[in-house]
């Protein structure tokens, strides 16, 4: 007898892929400079949508304190950005320094944005 599937679980990634390549796509090419990394990208991203944020924080919850689940959160959208590029019409350049969700400084990718419609 087979055993049911579970369903998978819910994450800062699973929320982004819900949220859609095709709307990521749009966001990053109105939003997002030529160059920008991924840090940038995630708190602007979050900024401009508080729902999907604090569903993402909601959902991380049994990861400690607010601080290891902006952590954990940061590097499943890093992941997302990282596994989808192609589709969202970005290439990886070199690694960078810069300030995360916590505020502290740490490696992240850069970004190319060939399609950016910001001036």
């Amino acid at each position: 007898m087979k055993r049911p599937k579970q369903a998978p679980a819910r994450t800062a990634y699973s929320i982004l892929r819900n949220f859609g390549n095709d709307n990521l796509l749009l966001y990053i090419r109105k939003k997002m400079p030529v160059e920008f990394d991924s840090h940038y990208f995630i708190k602007d991203f979050l900024d401009n949508h508080k729902e999907l944020y604090e569903d993402m924080l909601d959902t991380h919850a049994a990861e400690g304190d607010c601080k290891h689940r902006k952590q954990r959160i940061s590097i499943l959208m890093g992941l997302y950005l990282w596994n989808n590029f192609r589709s969202l019409g970005i290439t990886p350049k070199q690694k960078v320094s810069s300030s995360g969700l916590t505020d502290k400084d740490g490696k992240c990718q850069k970004w190319s944005n060939p399609n950016s419609e910001v001036i």
